[in-house]
């Protein structure tokens, strides 16, 4: 907290209540959490202070796991005499105070202010300074109060403890003071200079943004307090943005700190992605490349975190979508009556009366052999939206009703939490997370229930049903699954025939060279150029006379699970091939390409042959 101190003559605290004296403190807003897919030990919270003496300070908090990084700027006290200070800590003494400069470490208990101060460690918490710092005082002093100041019904009695203080000095009359710190929990005294603090980077901290990188986990978390660009991210308004890319996938996370912002945040990335995985409700892809370019928005969004995760190979994901085996919506002001053939969905949620709640239930079923995905939504479309609240989906046990058969009465309650929450408009089709579902279904039926989680003065929404006479608007399960390596290799060498099986199949022949499509991805060639696999076999010499056949392995095809199999015959008679006696190593790679030695007996007939099998899984 930042704040401006008290005059020599305030009553301080006892030593128990272990917080400094306030005259000037602010009180921050609400604050809003931007939090990745599925880490959730990854947050940044921002807010702005305000007082009678600190005109304006922006405070941002990005926790990277157990550390956390705070930065201040724009710290504004013009009129204010007496130091304005921001305290990191003050708190009961707990074993030793150690502090780290450049000049090496020492113990401190009388208050200090180092020069050239790196760390202060105490009660095995680690605090940093990017750099160094000069300007901090470090106290492990005893503190003397009575509760009686703070309460007239205490003791008066004296209380003296020892306290640890850490606070930053910022002056006087402050004009555009700033400063940025980490905390690290769990961290032993005699680790603190190995602490890795530069992987931790400061971008900027100033008025208009305050943002920090984690570079080991190539993650960035930005406050934007107004339209701003830092490594690569522009946001056209104020938001708390999180980027982490890996070299697969890009995941965003984006919300709306005001809670104020009734229109929408542009979140603009230098780079471009190959594909979107999946969106939250709310989120729009404007476009991939040459940048990446999301709407959000925000009007009574609350603050809440909006999530999408992208994939950065080309056509390494494709969308299976899935309708509904059966779908039905029930009804409490009608318990026993079955709604499996409406070309409606219907939500409400009235808790003043029993006759008003109504409740939606979708099946889906999943085909045999469905590759595990990386993402799955339930997209569903409003077609009648009064005064919509929070809408919900969660799991309910396969097999537990029929379309035909469920009523209010005999409706399944849930299996699991809500794996996602939205606020429905109408005709704005809805994308909710249910991948948790999916990932723990036991079988291959995927079945839902949607609700209403908070009444409202008229709550009803209908979705489209499968039964709506509007097909585009039917309920469908998006799931995003990984491409075969073959499969991304067709698209990549035919394009748009790429599901022509007379030209893309596996044992067809487009360039007419003796090699099926198969062989030449196995191999790393070119479908659609003549030409032969580079294999070659060469006569080995000394003892034990062997053969040398030398082939080229595409890593794809291994990733693939491809079988690479080197035989040998004396006759070329069908059945007399064999794998006997034969060896092989590694004698090259290119990153993309093997090059395999295969040792292969030579035997006691005069001519002998070589071949290389290739096959699927």
């Amino acid at each position: 907290k930042t704040e401006a101190a008290p005059d020599a003559a305030a009553t301080p605290a006892p030593a128990d209540a272990a917080a400094a004296p306030v005259v000037a403190a602010a009180t921050p807003p609400a604050a809003a959490a931007a939090t990745p897919p599925r880490e959730e030990e990854d947050s940044l919270t921002e807010f702005a202070e305000r007082s009678p003496l600190l005109d304006f300070a922006n405070t941002d908090m990005a926790f990277f796991g157990d550390v956390m990084v705070a930065l201040g700027s724009a710290i504004n006290a013009p009129a204010a005499t007496n130091p304005v200070l921001t305290t990191l800590n003050q708190s009961l003494l707990s074993g030793a105070i150690t502090c780290g400069t450049d000049s090496g470490a020492s113990t401190v208990t009388s208050p200090v202010t180092p020069s050239g101060l790196k760390w202060v460690h105490h009660d095995k918490t680690g605090y940093f300074f990017p750099g160094s710092m000069s300007v901090a005082t470090v106290s492990g002093a005893t503190q003397n109060g009575s509760w009686l100041s703070i309460n007239t019904s205490q003791s008066s009695a004296t209380v003296s403890k020892g306290v640890f203080s850490l606070h930053l000095n910022h002056g006087t009359a402050v004009s555009n003071g700033s400063y940025s710190y980490l905390v690290a929990p769990g961290v032993e005294s005699t680790a603190m200079d190995s602490f890795p603090v530069s992987n931790f980077q400061i971008l900027r901290n100033d008025a208009t943004v305050q943002a920090v990188k984690d570079v080991a986990a190539n993650k960035t978390a930005a406050s934007f307090w107004a339209a701003g660009t830092v490594d690569g991210i522009t946001a056209d308004n104020k938001a708390a943005v999180i980027l982490k890319k890996d070299a697969s996938f890009l995941e965003l996370a984006v919300s709306d700190p005001t809670q104020a912002n009734a229109t929408s945040i542009l979140i603009e990335l230098a780079s471009p992605v190959a594909g979107l995985i999946r969106a939250d409700t709310g989120m729009s892809v404007e476009q991939t490349s040459p940048t990446l370019r999301v709407r959000i928005s925000t009007a009574k969004s609350y603050g809440r975190t909006f999530k999408a995760r992208f994939y950065l190979r080309a056509n390494a994901y494709e969308t299976v979508s899935i309708s509904p085996s059966a779908d039905a919506f029930v009804f409490d002001g009608a318990s026993t009556t079955n709604y499996g053939t409406n070309p409606s969905l219907a939500c409400k949620l009235v808790t003043t009366s029993s006759s008003y709640t109504r409740e939606s239930y979708l099946a889906f079923p999943l085909p045999a052999g469905t590759k595990t995905p990386v993402a799955a939504s339930l997209r569903m479309t409003p077609t009648v939206a009064q005064t919509a609240g929070i809408h919900a989906v969660q799991p309910v046990p396969a097999g537990s009703w029929t379309e035909s058969g469920i009523t209010w009465s005999n409706r399944p309650a849930p299996s699991g939490p809500a794996s996602a929450t939205w606020v429905p408009a109408v005709s704005s089709r809805t994308s909710c997370d249910v991948l948790p579902a999916v990932l723990g279904l036991s079988g291959n039926s995927l079945n839902l229930c949607v609700t209403t989680q908070a009444p409202t003065s008229d709550g009803y929404v209908g979705y489209a049903s499968r039964e709506s006479t509007a097909a585009s608007l039917h309920p469908s399960l998006a799931l995003v699954v990984p491409r075969s390596e073959i499969a991304i290799w067709k698209i990549e060498r035919f394009a748009a025939q790429a599901s022509d099986p007379s030209v893309a199949g596996e044992s067809a022949d487009p360039d007419g060279d003796g090699e099926t499509n198969l062989l030449e991805f196995a191999t790393g060639q070119l479908p659609t150029a003549s030409s032969r696999a580079s294999a070659a076999i060469a006569i080995g010499s000394g003892s034990g006379a062997h053969l040398t056949f030398t082939y080229p392995r595409s890593k794809a095809g291994l990733a693939d699970g491809l079988g690479f199999v080197v035989e040998w015959s004396d006759t070329l008679v069908s059945g007399s091939w064999s794998h006997t006696g034969i060896t092989e190593t590694i004698s090259g790679d290119d990153g993309t390409v093997q090059s395999v030695s295969a040792s292969i007996p030579t035997g006691g007939s005069a001519k002998r042959f070589v071949r290389l099998r290739v096959s699927q899984p």
